[in-house]
């Protein structure tokens, strides 16, 4: 089965090539390599076309962001399945020859692997990492959402995920309005539509780089009251549609939506928005009611500086 892997680039001309580089050390050879230059403003395609001379599609457009370049790529690409890698980012050489075969169910819609988090294959992997395990190797899960509601993390990123190309259509393609979590709902999205499948093997590196040359920052306040809002809105959306999972993955998905209204709420009491942090802060207790969602509310009402203390930790806490 061929893959057409997609990278996509905005000015990352020093870790481009050693992304692309992975993906033609793979021992599996049924491959193209699409490099999407989402309006790079340094070399990164003469870099590209001069090093690799045909051995890469490298398609430019002007800067749109992650979602709408790797829109890009799945249009250019040839074959059904479609593989992402981020260009700080690289692969194992045992990557498509481990993942391809676990595509050969016709119901699966995404497969997944294992990556080890940090700058080698020297430091944890990510499933120890977040405690994530399977009853066998490789498996295949049959309800993918309860996966995608674990708290702890999901395993899934977007540099280990291999896809049917026609299923991320059907999806809608990546969401282009989101410059965060476009990839986390492209996953909701298709848990909802069929089975996923995964091997515990590591067989990528997320390359963690410096807080300075990221091009998210992940631990800054803008970022983190984002990703609340854009959490709550992929998880209502799952959780709309989740009407005939299992009662357990129905209470999952609803407590991660409780959790996006509690970070909003957080982060408005940072802004001394104090009637939104009490607003967001008893959506989440009727949402999901829980102690921990009541205290926060309570907090907001009666001692709003106490509020605005806890917020401030539960921010330190994430930065650190």
């Amino acid at each position: 089965m061929p893959v057409s892997v997609i990278t996509p680039t905005y000015n990352r001309v020093a870790t481009v090539t050693r992304a692309v580089d992975s993906v033609l050390a793979q021992t599996y050879s049924y491959y193209e390599i699409i490099v999407v230059d989402d309006g790079s403003t340094d070399n990164t395609s003469d870099v590209l076309n001069e090093r690799y001379r045909g051995r890469v599609r490298v398609v430019r457009q002007s800067n749109r962001g992650p979602a709408a370049a790797r829109n890009t790529g799945i249009a250019a690409a040839r074959y059904d399945l479609v593989a992402f890698l981020d260009s700080d980012d690289y692969w194992l050489p045992r990557k498509l020859e481990v993942q391809v075969p676990l595509m050969a169910d016709e119901a699966v819609v995404l497969s997944f692997t294992n990556w080890w988090y940090g700058k080698d294959s020297s430091g944890q992997d990510y499933f120890s990492k977040i405690g994530l395990s399977f009853e066998r190797e490789p498996f295949v899960i049959d309800c993918p959402l309860g996966i995608m509601a674990r708290r702890q993390g999901t395993g899934v990123n977007s540099s280990v995920a291999l896809c049917r190309k026609s299923a991320v259509w059907r999806a809608g393609g990546f969401d282009e309005r989101m410059k965060i979590y476009e990839d986390t709902r492209m996953w909701l999205r298709l848990s909802l539509d069929g089975k996923f499948a995964v091997t515990s093997e590591p067989l990528a590196v997320w390359f963690t780089t410096e807080p300075e040359h990221r091009l998210t920052r992940s631990g800054s306040f803008a970022y983190q009251f984002e990703a609340s809002k854009r959490s709550f809105e992929v998880f209502v959306e799952a959780y709309a549609r989740a009407g005939d999972f299992p009662a357990d993955v129905q209470r999952a998905i609803r407590s991660r939506v409780a959790d996006s209204l509690a970070s909003q709420s957080k982060c408005y009491a940072l802004s001394r928005n104090y009637r939104m942090a009490r607003t967001r802060a008893l959506e989440s207790f009727a949402f999901f009611p829980q102690k921990r969602n009541l205290l926060i509310a309570l907090a907001g009402f009666l001692f709003p500086q106490a509020f605005l203390m806890l917020a401030r930790r539960a921010r330190d806490r994430k930065e650190s």
